[in-house]
């Protein structure tokens, strides 16, 4: 995908960015906040239609397009009680996610296993009168 948001956790050192990267220095703000922000469906929607290929058929987005992006001007105590709660329901999210693909895949195991079963004669299969 073209313009996904993310925060580099630099840890101080001074890395190297691709030129089809754009970094954003915030005054004010949260930047896991800002990330979440630019990630909603809506950011999604603005970015996506902001972009633009060149010659080569690069998908980009220019610099003017993500400055005019809308980020909401909350107080950093507002901030950080959305960030909290966003990662609290995302937290929710992957586990239950996970739970349901342990199922599938128990379902999965246990339908190869009655087909097997039913192959090889282990499984007795009564026939339907038409």
């Amino acid at each position: 995908m073209v313009a996904v948001a993310c925060v580099a956790n630099t840890h101080g050192r001074k890395l190297l960015i691709s030129d089809l990267l754009y970094r954003v220095k915030l005054h004010g703000a949260d930047p896991e906040f800002v990330g979440i922000c630019l990630r909603s469906p809506w950011s999604r929607y603005e970015i996506e239609s902001s972009i633009r290929t060149d010659a080569g058929q690069t998908l980009k987005i220019r610099s003017d397009d993500l400055k005019n992006l809308v980020v909401p001007n909350a107080t950093m105590e507002v901030q950080v009680e959305a960030k909290q709660a966003w990662h609290e329901i995302n937290d929710i999210t992957y586990r239950l996610f996970r739970t349901l693909q342990l199922q599938i895949d128990l379902l999965r195991e246990h339908r190869q296993a009655l087909i097997t079963a039913a192959v090889t004669g282990e499984l007795d299969v009564p026939v339907v009168a038409a």
